[in-house]
């Protein structure tokens, strides 16, 4: 049996947030530096220093590399419900960062895969 949750209903509803162009890469990348590099790493590969110094010693789970084809074919929504609302495997909350900041994030991952300049 599956069950929807709103977790799951939220990248429906969402398609896309307020981008502030350059302004939001920049931020985004201040923030990214913050909450998301000791796992993805800087370039977002999914390399951080979690994963470089074998920080999680027998984890199934590793973090995603947010370049990858299945990464880039998720809608702004997605990322932005992952950062605030967190993920169904390892993928924490980020509640203490508020909506603006998330889409900041999502900018700048979106730059890192190369669909904005």
């Amino acid at each position: 049996i599956y069950t929807l949750s709103l977790h799951d209903a939220l990248p429906i509803w969402i398609a896309t947030g307020p981008n502030r162009g350059s302004v939001s890469i920049e931020k985004g990348k201040e923030l990214y530096g913050t909450y998301c590099y000791s796992c993805h790493g800087m370039d977002g590969g999914g390399y951080g220093p979690v994963i470089k110094n074998d920080l999680r010693k027998n984890a199934y789970f590793y973090p995603v590399n947010l370049k990858q084809a299945q990464t880039q074919g998720r809608t702004d929504g997605y990322i932005f419900a992952y950062i605030r609302y967190g993920g169904k495997v390892m993928m924490p909350a980020y509640g203490r960062i508020n909506e603006q900041e998330a889409w900041d994030i999502v900018y700048y991952v979106r730059y890192l895969q190369g669909k904005v300049k």
